[in-house]
């Protein structure tokens, strides 16, 4: 049974190798990561610099209970490092989705704290920081650029992405702007958009990104053993 379920999976991989890749692929693919990488990165800091608007609404101004209420959070980051090597098995392809629909869904839920009142918002923004610290160090985005760049602009190419995702957290102060004006009392609206902004990344990534061919190189040479 398991040589039979191998070589349906070794089928399948082989498959996917001989598509063939459509003009630009490599360039499409790096904006879409880089899209990916921008919401990592947002995801990632928008809590420091929401903390006390976040706390003002829900946890009556006390940092000390928000704290106490994320750190519940924090053993699955832990969980996360052995989450992050299913990809060795299952592709690079569907973990990225899985993670910035991860990543987005804490976005969203944060989001929905805001709006639902106290009690239920504190629920809702504890399941929220789950999500986010468990998605946030898998950085998946960063494993595909290292293995379908071209290896000799490899370095170039992510360096430039990871610029373009360190700038894109201007976003956060600007989207406080946008929302929040002089009041803070609007605050969830800032997690709204990179949530909206996750969740068409994961489905354009879904769409048109192909499976790593390192990866398939990997796997392939495995299942023929």
């Amino acid at each position: 049974a398991r040589k039979e379920r191998e070589c349906r999976e070794l089928a399948r991989w082989e498959r996917e190798q001989q598509r063939p890749k459509t003009k630009g692929y490599i360039w499409y693919t790096m904006a879409i990561l880089a899209m990916i990488y921008v919401v990592d990165e947002i995801t990632a800091l928008i809590g420091t610099q929401m903390q006390p608007d976040i706390a003002e609404h829900l946890f009556d101004g006390r940092l000390s209970i928000l704290s106490l209420c994320s750190a519940f959070s924090l053993p699955l980051m832990a969980a996360s490092m052995v989450y992050k090597t299913l990809a060795d098995r299952y592709g690079r392809k569907l973990f990225l989705c899985i993670n910035t629909l991860g990543m987005g869904a804490g976005l969203f839920l944060t989001f929905l704290a805001g709006r639902v009142g106290a009690i239920n918002g504190i629920v809702l923004y504890v399941v929220a920081a789950m999500f986010i610290n468990f998605f946030i160090p898998a950085d998946m985005q960063v494993v595909y650029i290292m293995e379908i760049a071209p290896e000799k602009g490899r370095a170039t190419m992510f360096a430039t992405i990871k610029a373009i995702a360190t700038v894109g957290v201007v976003l956060i102060p600007a989207m406080r702007a946008v929302f929040m004006g002089s009041s803070n009392e609007n605050w969830y609206w800032v997690y709204l958009v990179p949530a909206i902004v996750a969740a068409a990344a994961c489905v354009i990534a879904l769409l048109q990104i192909r499976e790593s061919d390192a990866f398939l190189e990997q796997r392939i040479r495995y299942l023929r053993m």
